[in-house]
């Protein structure tokens, strides 16, 4: 007998050990959590992979200011008369024999093959460009910092999604534990009415009405179940990592208003736009460059050799030189270029203008809706408050004969259908306070 108990405790304890194994390893998370886990979203990664690119871009654009420097080497074989001469010209062994043909006449015209090598290394630098190049320079810097904006613009976008689903499991789970207490108090009911039936002051009609409203509750709290796993299923999907549950706090959300202008300083859109501009700008100081000449600088050093790797400094030279090109006439098409960037940034100025208006536009539309949800849900919960006592009036009158155990089932129904409206206007009402801090929540760049 004691080895038996003593299984029995072990089996216990195994299981408790398992289950306890399983709890640990499941991811319950709060909301601060969730929107930190939103930055590992593979489109996040995918936006700063691109952000870095830009960094690059800008880096690509800078090095012109350095030139170039470029190794050039150049082997070359041939019995051509000219070029051979060339050839001993450029590597400096030209010899009396070669500048006298009377002496060698057969040899100028008929040489042996000969190879010679060349190697040089050249260097350009442009001085003067018209602003070109500090234009670039200033437009691939405004790019990183679009790219930036776009980055946390998805965050944001990511974030927002979190918190709709985070908030629409709460509201679930609250959802969950109200309709399980009137689970239990319709349980209740049936275990009186069915007492009273005993008693003959209620009818069999009476208890399958309440089972078919108990059948009614499970196939709610089922359909409440599969949301929540539905929501749990979309939170993982947005974090990439897989959430079981989570935990929050009761508290109220409360809605922070700002103002017009601060919104307008931090919405990433409005940021965006004002970077826009300064890329037109800058476009504009590019195709005004063309009216302007171009200025180089260049040096090259190199030597020439019939070997490849043989003395270079015997045979070295050098060139310094520095070069202008400016572009007289082309048909119009520098003056049609420049008046093109010039109403494209005009386009650029009234676009942000309107996406002003449009964001104003939008604040302002939230904010009403807020506030007219706000008075939705004070109404609503009195409403819960005297439909809640009216139901349990009836049930009172029911035990009394005095009311239909109908009755009582319908005005349990109108409780019900308060609740779900009451939770479903707060969803609501939580969407639009997210949606509101979308249109501020990026830093001014």
């Amino acid at each position: 007998m004691k080895k038996i108990i003593g299984v029995l405790m072990f089996a216990t304890l195994s299981i408790s050990l398992v289950a306890n194994e399983i709890n640990n390893s499941k991811t319950i998370m709060n909301l601060d959590g969730l929107l930190n886990l939103v930055k590992q979203n593979k489109e996040i990664k995918i936006s700063e992979f691109k952000r870095q690119m830009s960094v690059f871009d800008f880096k690509k654009t800078k090095a012109l200011d350095y030139g170039t420097l470029d190794l050039n080497i150049q082997g070359l074989r041939t019995d051509h008369s000219g070029a051979i001469f060339g050839m001993k010209l450029n590597e400096r062994v030209v010899k009396g024999a070669d500048l006298n043909p009377a002496s060698n006449f057969a040899a100028i015209n008929y040489p042996e093959d000969r190879s010679s090598w060349e190697s040089k290394l050249t260097f350009s630098l442009p001085l003067y460009t018209g602003n070109k190049i500090s234009a670039y320079k200033k437009i691939t810097k405004e790019l990183i910092t679009i790219s930036t904006l776009d980055k946390q613009n998805l965050i944001n976008k990511k974030q927002f999604e979190v918190k709709k689903g985070f908030y629409s499991i709460v509201l679930i789970e609250e959802l969950i534990i109200q309709i399980g207490t009137i689970k239990t108090n319709t349980e209740f009911l049936r275990n009186s009415v069915n007492e009273l039936k005993i008693e003959g002051y209620a009818t069999k009609t009476d208890l399958l009405l309440i089972d078919a409203r108990l059948a009614e509750i499970d196939s709610l709290l089922h359909q409440l179940n599969t949301n929540k796993e539905l929501a749990l299923h979309f939170v993982s999907f947005l974090t990439s990592k897989k959430i079981d549950g989570i935990t929050y706090t009761k508290d109220n959300l409360i809605f922070t208003n700002i103002s017009d202008d601060k919104l307008l300083t931090q919405n990433i859109d409005i940021q965006k736009a004002k970077k826009a501009i300064e890329i037109k700008k800058n476009q504009v100081l590019v195709s005004s460059s063309a009216y302007l000449p171009e200025v180089g600088l260049m040096g090259e050093y190199g030597s020439n050799n019939e070997n490849m790797f043989g003395n270079l400094k015997d045979h070295d030279y050098y060139m310094i030189g520095v070069g202008a090109k400016w572009n007289i006439f082309n048909g119009g098409a520098t003056n049609n270029d420049y008046s093109k960037a010039k109403i494209n940034l005009l386009k650029q100025k009234t676009t942000l203008n309107y996406a002003k208006e449009g964001l104003l536009l939008k604040a302002d539309d939230i904010r009403t809706k807020i506030k007219n949800l706000n008075f939705k849900l004070n109404s609503l919960n009195k409403e819960k408050a005297y439909k809640k006592q009216i139901f349990e009036n009836f049930k009172e009158s029911h035990k009394e004969q005095r009311a239909s155990m109908n009755d009582v089932l319908i005005h349990q129904s109108k409780y019900i259908q308060t609740l779900m409206k009451l939770e479903e206007n707060k969803n609501l009402r939580y969407e639009e306070i997210f949606k509101f801090e979308t249109l501020y929540n990026g830093e001014e760049i």
